[in-house]
């Protein structure tokens, strides 16, 4: 399973399930792994958004929570030494995501300042 077949049930506003995401026991590739995590990734926190998502049906954070930590203690034999690595650091960044303020990495709030328009430059008139 790649990105692109995840990221459309987020685009609608439906939730990602634990069951859509590729299963270890089925030995997903690299690609398919990373896509997932990829698209497990929380959005940027804004102070521009409206609260609508609030009204957004949520994922499952134990179901999420169990995938991720079945993937950080999977030897994950089936991939490359270098693969594994990747495979296991983006697990573990999505992992310390989800548990609370001090685990997560540093984030970067987005907002806009509203600027009136620059006025009009005077013209100049010879005589």
């Amino acid at each position: 399973m790649l990105m692109g077949e995840i990221e459309p049930s987020r685009q609608n506003g439906e939730p990602i399930n634990v069951f859509d995401l590729p299963q270890l026991y089925t030995k997903p590739s690299s690609l398919a792994l990373l896509s997932a995590l990829i698209s497990l990734k929380p959005k940027p926190i804004s102070w521009d958004e409206s609260d609508a998502d609030h009204d957004q049906p949520r994922e499952d954070k134990n179901a999420i929570a169990s995938y991720l930590t079945k993937i950080v203690s999977s030897p994950l034999t089936w991939l490359t030494d270098d693969e594994q690595v990747e495979v296991w650091e983006q697990a573990s960044i999505r992992l310390s995501e989800r548990s609370g303020r001090n685990g997560m990495p540093a984030q970067t709030r987005t907002f806009s300042i509203p600027t009136p328009p620059p006025p009009p430059s005077p013209s100049t008139s010879q005589q």
